[in-house]
């Protein structure tokens, strides 16, 4: 099982990502529902019949998510910011950050590889943002079953200049569980290891790479026996 994405220094993203998308649901939820109401009964006036309006009322209800993430959030997102200028005077717009919710919204329609173009759009836009390399990291390795590219998503992730050392530490250990257990490659995951125990020694995964490395240098001993 992967280890627990680190969290220290991107709480106050999450708590943002959070807020908007529960807010967004408050209302969103409801309107939704008078919309497949009003889909169905229109439907059912025409003479579509019942099955038809059960059915174009289950299709209205994403159909509703999706415009407003798509279109109405970006143009919420959009005035708020040009009312914001006008009556703000001098002050700095909010500078912008990704939109994780576009690979999400993908993730949760099963879309898998779509979720990866959309985080790679955003890593493009934002290299030093962390959490993207990251996010995609943990689908290649969870949902496609493909370690090699989810070994260089958290290579580049772990690239990145002036990355917080417990995120350096995180990604060195998950490194160390792809190449060790699923690419059966303990070279590769001895010399991370190494990397870890000297770059973060005081780090909580360090202890269990100790141990791990060890199990290494046994297994390489008995095959040279």
């Amino acid at each position: 099982m992967a280890e627990q994405e680190p969290r220290t220094q991107l709480k106050d993203r999450d708590s943002v990502e959070t807020a908007f998308r529960v807010k967004a649901l408050v209302w969103l939820i409801p309107v939704s529902l008078i919309f497949a109401g009003f889909a169905a009964a229109a439907a059912i006036q025409i003479g579509a019949g019942g099955r038809w309006g059960l059915l174009i009322a289950l299709a209205v209800i994403p159909v509703t998510f999706l415009f407003y993430f798509g279109v109405v959030g970006r143009v919420i997102d959009g005035t708020a910011s040009f009312i914001g200028q006008i009556y703000g005077g001098s002050r700095s717009p909010p500078e912008p950050t990704p939109r994780y919710w576009r690979a999400e919204a993908r993730v949760a329609r099963g879309d898998i590889q779509g979720a990866l173009e959309a985080y790679e759009e955003e890593a493009r836009e934002f290299p030093s943002d962390p959490r993207l390399p990251l996010k995609a990291a943990s689908l290649c390795a969870e949902e496609l079953k493909e370690p090699e590219a989810a070994v260089e998503w958290y290579l580049r992730a772990r690239a990145i200049e002036r990355l917080d050392p417990e995120t350096d530490a995180y990604v060195t250990s998950r490194l160390t569980d792809l190449y060790e257990l699923e690419l059966d490659d303990d070279e590769s995951a001895a010399r991370e290891m190494r990397r870890l125990i000297r770059e973060h020694p005081d780090s909580r995964y360090t202890a269990r790479a100790r141990a791990r490395l060890a199990g290494i240098r046994r297994r390489q001993r008995d095959e040279m026996d």
